[in-house]
């Protein structure tokens, strides 16, 4: 391709300079003429060296004109062939700054997913060591730069195929672990679709039961308003029974009541005695009884002794207390406890009483204090152990507030309720029992409760002084409780020293009915 107009821009100022010498030259030829021979030699020696310079300069300008059209820059023109030479390498190393940002983040993203290979690692720092080489140095050749860019690009070419040798190796990894992973997701997904299967069969069992306990649920509901019918058809059954058997047992209680009061005594002679006593030791303070075991006697009783001519029990005071210590089947031995008076001994054929002794327990109940020797101290324990000592039961207990908690139960079958209406032999001498006046008020009330059913029920009352009369108490007597075991023994010997008619043993007596 020719040159362009402003390429021959050389050639024309050759040619300027070549006509300029010759302009010179013919001057110096007009002024010289007289050297003209020397100056024509001269003259031609001059035009060959201008014809050769202009033939090497056109020969400069062909070769330029190649070497740009080679290397790209034929259209620019060579006053600015430098500038856009460095504005061109200007951009080369910008280019490859950008390559080796590229390359570094290739390389940190192959580092993240855990890539290891020395031979990576290697290609990466030389790309960077070759990449720091073009950008740091502004002065190379280009054919320097061309064999740095050439290094680049086969170092290039190296790190990418040992990244994706690296990448293919770890792929087969994961292909094989996929495979692994798959035959797993296979087995779990056989599993699954067997749990899936016994999960449905297993649901159409419950369905299968759901409706069975459906329709046992709609024939128990049929047979639940069946029997809500037949139990509200009962209830009302029940209720009639409950009146007629209210009205039937408070018939029972007045029937029960009026034969007690017709086979009850008066209050001179309550009672009939429980056995009699056949013979009197008062020397050694042993009796014989007609009480035994089947009467219901049974050793460690304590029981009144009354005078064989006594109009009324209860009302006579007795004459002394007797404890058995030996009881037969028909027969038993007592020792006196006490005798009231020495003007009137106890003599055969007196008779034995204690309110508490029957076939069966006598059944008492406590209402209210039990102050037995008016101390102002609730005595009720020694008075329970009075009553089981004469063979009767406390059934039922309702102390007073502070003293105690409510116990057993009243029943038509209790003989009497316990009244203590007698004040202390000092007034203000109560011992106070920390009750609050809520507590004394709620005791008050089911007092009042106690009392109205006790006479309901036919119970009847007795006050405690007439009990403790008809049991044989005195003042001021002490009370033990009950002996669980005794050494006799031992208490022969503290006893009877000499050995005279030992304790417990039967005095001689002639034959009952002698």
């Amino acid at each position: 391709m020719p040159p362009a107009a402003n390429d021959n821009q050389g050639l024309k100022i050759a040619v300027a300079i070549f006509a300029t010498l010759a302009f010179l030259l013919g001057i110096a030829t007009y002024f010289g003429f007289s050297q003209a021979g020397q100056n024509w030699e001269r003259f031609t020696a001059e035009s060959k060296k201008a014809s050769d310079a202009s033939r090497a300069q056109a020969q400069l300008q062909n070769t330029l004109n190649d070497l740009k059209a080679l290397a790209g820059y034929e259209k620019v023109d060579d006053t600015v062939l430098k500038t856009e030479i460095e504005k061109d390498q200007q951009a080369l190393a910008t280019a490859v700054n950008g390559l080796r940002e590229k390359m570094t983040a290739v390389y940190t993203t192959y580092q993240s997913a855990d890539g290891a290979s020395a031979q990576v690692d290697e290609f990466a720092k030389a790309a960077d060591s070759i990449a720091e080489r073009i950008t740091a140095d502004r002065t190379r050749t280009l054919q320097s730069t061309v064999a740095t860019l050439t290094d680049l690009l086969t170092n290039q070419t190296q790190l990418v195929g040992a990244v994706a040798a690296d990448y293919q190796g770890a792929r087969k990894s994961l292909e094989q672990s996929n495979q692994v992973a798959q035959q797993k997701i296979g087995v779990e997904v056989s599993a699954k679709e067997k749990s899936e299967a016994d999960r449905l069969e297993e649901l159409r069992k419950h369905e299968e039961d759901r409706k069975s306990l459906v329709s046992r649920l709609d024939e128990l509901q049929g047979r639940n308003q069946q029997q809500a019918t037949e139990l509200t058809t009962l209830r009302t059954q029940l209720a009639q029974t409950q009146e007629d058997m209210s009205r039937k047992y408070g018939d029972l209680m007045a029937q029960f009541r009026g034969l007690r009061e017709q086979t009850e005594k008066s209050e001179t002679v309550l009672e009939s005695p429980n056995g009699k006593l056949t013979f009197v030791d008062n020397t050694r303070g042993e009796v014989r009884t007609t009480l035994g075991r089947q009467d219901g006697a049974r050793e460690r009783m304590v029981f009144s002794i009354f005078d064989r001519d006594a109009a009324g029990i209860p009302s006579d005071s007795p004459k002394g207390t007797v404890e058995l210590i030996q009881v037969g089947d028909r027969s038993s031995v007592g020792r006196i406890l006490k005798t009231t008076s020495t003007i009137d001994p106890v003599r055969p054929g007196d008779v034995l009483y204690s309110p508490a002794f029957g076939t069966r327990p006598r059944l008492f109940a406590l209402v209210g204090k039990i102050d037995m020797d008016r101390d102002g101290r609730d005595d009720r324990e020694d008075l329970k152990r009075m009553i089981e000592s004469r063979g009767g039961e406390v059934s039922y207990d309702l102390p007073p507030a502070g003293v105690g908690q409510e116990t057993g139960e009243l029943t038509p079958l209790t003989s009497w309720y316990v009244l203590d209406d007698l004040q202390t032999v000092r007034a203000g001498a109560e011992v106070p029992t920390g009750a609050t006046a809520a507590e004394e008020q709620t005791f008050l009330n089911r007092k009042s409760e106690i009392l109205q059913e006790a006479r309901m029920a036919g119970v009847r009352p007795i006050t405690l002084d007439r009990l403790l009369s008809m049991l044989g108490y005195s003042y001021g007597e002490v009370n033990p409780g009950r002996i669980e075991g005794a050494n006799r023994q031992e208490l022969r010997r503290l006893t009877n020293p000499r050995g005279n008619s030992p304790l417990g043993t039967a005095p001689t007596t002639p034959p009952e009915g002698e």
